[in-house]
C-alpha cells in the first residue's frame, strides 16, 4: 500500500496505550491480555488504534537498537479481529531486525493494518489517548517519517 493510498483518519482519532514491556521476546497475545487487564479495560474494548510500549527509550542515540521486542503474526491477527486498524509500536519494526520474510508485517498487510514504528512511549502513561499521526505527504512512498501526538482523553 502506498501512503497516498491511506486515509488519514486512521492517523488520527482514539488509541490506546498499553505497556508490554514486562517480557522478552516477540509482543505475545498473553502479554496484549495481561497489559489490557491492568489498564482496566473491558475484553472487547479496544479502540481502532492500539500503541504498544515494547520498553524501547524515546531516543536510540548512536547506536540503532537490535534487541527490541517484535510483534507475533498472532497477536496482530489477534488485534485485527477485535477491530484493530493502526499498530503502533516503540520499536523500530514490527519485524525483528534480521528478518527476511517479514511475517508480522506480511500478517499486517493482510489484515489492512497500517503500522507506525519508532514511536516515543517511554514517559506515557497506559491509558485512552487521542492520537494525530500525520506523515510527509509522499504519495508514492510506502513509508514517511511522521509526526505524532497524543492528546489526554482523561
Amino acid at each position: 500500500m502506498r501512503l497516498g493510498d491511506v486515509d488519514l483518519r486512521r492517523l488520527v482519532g482514539e488509541a490506546l496505550v498499553l505497556d508490554v514491556s514486562g517480557d522478552d521476546g516477540a509482543v505475545s497475545v498473553a502479554a496484549l491480555e495481561v497489559a489490557l487487564a491492568d489498564a482496566e479495560t473491558p475484553e472487547g474494548a479496544l479502540p481502532p488504534r492500539v500503541l504498544l510500549h515494547t520498553g524501547e527509550p524515546d531516543a536510540w542515540g548512536t547506536t540503532f537498537p537490535t534487541g527490541f521486542r517484535p510483534l507475533a503474526p498472532a497477536t496482530i491477527d489477534w488485534l485485527a479481529q477485535r477491530g484493530v486498524r493502526l499498530i503502533g509500536t516503540d520499536a523500530p519494526s514490527v519485524d525483528p531486525l534480521t528478518s527476511k520474510d517479514l511475517p508480522a508485517h506480511r500478517a499486517c498487510a493482510a489484515h489492512d493494518l497500517t503500522i507506525v514504528e519508532g514511536l516515543a512511549l517511554a514517559r506515557i502513561a497506559p491509558g485512552r489517548y487521542e492520537l494525530i499521526c500525520l506523515p510527509l505527504s509522499l504519495t508514492d512512498a510506502d513509508a514517511s517519517p511522521a509526526r505524532a501526538l497524543l492528546r489526554s482523553l482523561g
